[in-house]
């Protein structure tokens, strides 16, 4: 996820130089498409371009704030874009620009999974004010095919859940989430994972030229504009 600002246009040139080239040749199994989903420009309707793997979501809000808080719909109508291009897939994987994500430890793991039920995050968070106490933080959330379907069918008018829960889009799809698993009486902590958190998942054999520290580092320091730019950028060069 991105925005149409000259800060987030620096992280996403930085994050396409460093995280995202990916050695095919040693990691053969992977076949990754990465594409950016921002907001379209004034007048402009959603639209796809396919060349650049960018999809544009016409949004309506007044002010940067409320672009920034209400990210759910955006999110939303990016995967259902996605959704038209056919796009053959096990796992979707919704990061941001101003995130350094360790592909090869995520590659490690998701080899070993085989249920689709299961939804993964960076590190998982609790919140003792809510019933909704089990979500993921936004600069790593890992769904299967099969829960995007999910997602999808439960979130037909985003913006009007939107509207009723002023939040991020993170935050609101992990209140779906724990919403349905209460509903269906399923211990959320079964179904929501954090493989920062839970590295006793990573059982099996370790290669070792595999960095097991960090699986995603958000480097954003939520500067739009000044010396923060740089800073962010540097981190992701070197996190």
């Amino acid at each position: 996820m991105s925005a149409d600002l000259p800060l987030f246009n620096e992280l996403e040139k930085v994050s396409n130089e460093t995280w995202r080239n990916i050695d095919t040749e040693k990691y053969k199994n992977i076949d990754v498409e990465f594409w950016t989903y921002t907001d379209a420009k004034e007048g402009d309707e959603t639209h796809v371009d396919k060349d650049n793997h960018i999809i544009y979501i016409k949004r309506n809000f007044k002010t940067v704030d409320e672009a920034f808080n209400k990210t759910f719909s955006k999110t939303i109508y990016a995967i259902n874009e996605l959704k038209k291009l056919n796009i053959k897939y096990d796992y979707l994987i919704r990061t941001n620009n101003s995130t350094w994500l360790n592909i090869p430890l995520i590659n490690y793991f998701l080899s070993w999974q085989n249920d689709d039920s299961l939804i993964f995050c960076g590190r998982a968070y609790s919140a003792f004010w809510s019933s909704f106490n089990v979500y993921g933080g936004g600069e790593l959330m890992i769904f299967s095919k099969r829960n995007i379907d999910i997602l999808l069918s439960a979130a037909k008018n985003p913006e009007e859940i939107e509207n009723k829960v002023i939040s991020c889009d993170d935050n609101i799809i992990f209140a779906i989430w724990n919403n349905r698993l209460m509903t269906l009486d399923l211990p959320q902590l079964n179904y929501i994972h954090s493989l920062e958190d839970n590295q006793d998942y990573l059982y099996n054999e370790i290669n070792d030229e595999i960095n097991f520290e960090q699986v995603a580092y958000q480097i954003k320091t939520y500067t739009f504009t000044g010396s923060g730019n740089n800073y962010d950028n540097r981190l992701i060069y070197d996190p």
